[in-house]
């Protein structure tokens, strides 16, 4: 078990250091630099946009991303790269719909199955109608149950 932690230790560095990225992905004027293979190896939407010839993303080598903040992208990356989210991340609604969003977009499975954990948690009497529209746009069947 010591070096799967090990190996999580070093997969963070590797997305925090940014280290031998070659692909990046443009949000709110940053440009945030990511690693092809673990991305596409965690997405199937990358790893069909990395291996469809003549696509604007995968001549340009970048990604723009306009639908949600730079910080939900680099929420999104974290998990990405080590399958945890930071609790700052999820501390209101909003940002838990956003991780959602971007999860659903992107079909980062693991993402979108912890964010409807974490926004199931959140169903009272009055989220109700509101949760059960978000579970319908984002395909959230979890949060019907």
């Amino acid at each position: 078990m010591h070096e799967f932690s090990n190996c999580m230790v070093d997969m963070f560095t590797v997305g925090e250091e940014h280290s031998y990225s070659d692909y990046t992905t443009a949000v709110d004027e940053e440009r945030i630099p990511v690693n092809r293979c673990i991305v596409a190896q965690r997405s199937h939407y990358f790893r069909l946009l990395f291996s469809t010839p003549g696509t604007v993303e995968a001549e340009d080598n970048c990604l723009s991303i306009t639908d949600v903040s730079s910080a939900t992208v680099k929420a999104s990356l974290k998990f990405i790269y080590t399958g945890a989210v930071d609790n700052k991340d999820v501390a209101d609604m909003e940002r838990k719909e956003a991780l959602l969003r971007i999860a659903e977009k992107y079909q980062l499975c693991g993402l979108k199955e912890l964010m409807e954990q974490c926004i199931g948690k959140e169903v009272n009497s009055e989220s109700f109608f509101h949760l059960a529209a978000v579970s319908d746009m984002y395909s959230a069947r979890d949060l019907r149950r």
